[in-house]
């Protein structure tokens, strides 16, 4: 064996838990708070026009940042008739102040 690479079956196990923690670390820290996520949902009703809504949720916003920018972009490209916000809006560390930074920027119909 190679120096330094593990060599009992539990170093090995120690060594894949730590890789392991460090790819989970990688995704809460720096993917999954950042990932905007585009569905496209068709209901019929009994309406005189077609109603397109955008539901945003969990913003967790600490300020107008490259997340919030990225959404007011996504948000302009659909031009909703209606946005509805529900869940989480402000992050732990933010303020109704940096929120509304954002929220100001949202534009729509209805």
């Amino acid at each position: 064996m190679k120096p330094g690479l593990p060599k009992t079956r539990k170093e090995r196990l120690a060594a894949a838990l730590a890789v392991l923690a460090a790819l989970c670390a990688v995704d809460g820290l720096l993917l999954e708070p950042n990932w905007i996520e585009v569905t496209h949902h068709s209901l019929s009703a009994h309406v005189a026009q077609p109603l397109k809504i955008a539901h945003l949720t969990d913003l967790h916003t600490k300020g107008l940042g490259f997340r919030e920018r990225r959404l007011l972009k996504l948000l302009a490209l659909e031009k909703p008739d209606l946005i509805v916000i529900t869940g989480d809006t402000i992050s732990s560390t933010g303020t109704y102040q940096q929120e509304s930074d954002m929220l100001r920027q949202l534009h729509a119909p209805l």
